[in-house]
């Protein structure tokens, strides 16, 4: 990753007195600052309890705030991980949880388990939900679900595969039911092959949808109580059988994350909107990846 890195800020000229080796290493110099933002936002959320379960989670507090606008929902969770979205369902009345569907999907099978024990744990079987945790390969109905939950899952999928992974979820969908994308938009640098998807990256992404119908998408960028920057998405499903994202939609979203990411480093190297560090190392990574993804699309669209 360090030589594709390396390319980017040659490339783009975006240090001309700076040589990229130094500029790796003030990077790597960040290293201490970084590690404690990393367990914060890549590793699973801890199991919380007690006083400690008092709403202080953006995204929580947003999730419920959609389920519960549903009248008896089917919420299909992708990449449910551990577990930490059932938090939202806690504090709701029991008439209210026995009306509401929950289906939980991950790739990984420790997390499956992790997910069943937690949800056990909290007592949300016993207080209504209809609860169940399913291998990603099981659930394939098409327009039989309310809503579909990304929370911090979108980046994670590489745009090699988004098209194939969101026509597939996107159909599940029932007419006018809803897609919830929620993303930190800002993340440990090197997030290992990954890119994040920014607003005007999320638009492009469904903006040929969006002429055609099929869908709607809404967009807010509040920030954390911890004033991290976050990314709400609630793409309203009009009609599932005709969504269609291909690979050009991906590549106009990796434009708009190329262009957004240059134009912050060459504010940054021009001191005219200096970056943190973990904003600079987050950008600079994004960047790269987005560039090599697109570069990945376009040669085997050639071939």
């Amino acid at each position: 990753m360090e030589n594709a890195y390396q390319n980017q800020v040659k490339e783009l000229n975006l240090c001309d007195n700076i040589d990229a080796d130094i500029y790796l290493t003030q990077l790597s110099n960040e290293t201490t600052s970084y590690l404690k933002y990393a367990k914060e936002c890549i590793l699973e959320s801890p199991i919380i309890t007690g006083e400690e379960i008092k709403d202080s989670d953006h995204q929580i507090i947003t999730l419920r705030g959609y389920v519960l606008m549903i009248e008896a929902p089917i919420i299909f969770e992708i990449g449910c991980g551990a577990g930490r979205t059932l938090t939202m369902f806690r504090s709701m009345d029991p008439d209210v949880l026995s009306t509401i569907t929950y289906i939980g999907t991950d790739i990984k099978w420790e997390n499956l388990d992790k997910a069943r024990q937690y949800a056990n744990s909290i007592g949300l079987v016993e207080k209504g939900l209809n609860f169940s945790i399913i291998n990603s390969c099981e659930y394939k109905e098409v327009n039989s679900v309310d809503m579909c939950i990304f929370a911090n899952v979108i980046h994670e999928i590489k745009p090699t595969e988004l098209c194939s992974e969101l026509n597939k979820y996107l159909r599940m969908i029932k007419p006018k039911g809803k897609a919830v994308i929620l993303e930190c938009v800002e993340l440990i640098t090197g997030e290992r092959e990954h890119v994040m998807l920014y607003k005007d990256a999320i638009k492009a992404l469904f903006k040929e949808e969006q002429k055609k119908g099929s869908l709607n998408i809404a967009i807010d960028n509040p920030h954390s109580h911890k004033g991290r920057p976050l990314m709400n998405v609630v793409i309203t499903i009009n009609n599932p059988q005709n969504i269609d994202i291909n690979e050009q939609d991906v590549i106009q979203a990796l434009n708009a994350v190329i262009k957004s990411d240059s134009l912050s480093l060459k504010n940054h190297f021009n001191e005219s909107n200096k970056l943190s560090p973990i904003s600079l190392a987050f950008k600079a990574h994004n960047l790269a990846h987005a560039q090599m993804f697109k570069d990945i699309i376009l040669e085997k669209s050639i071939i």
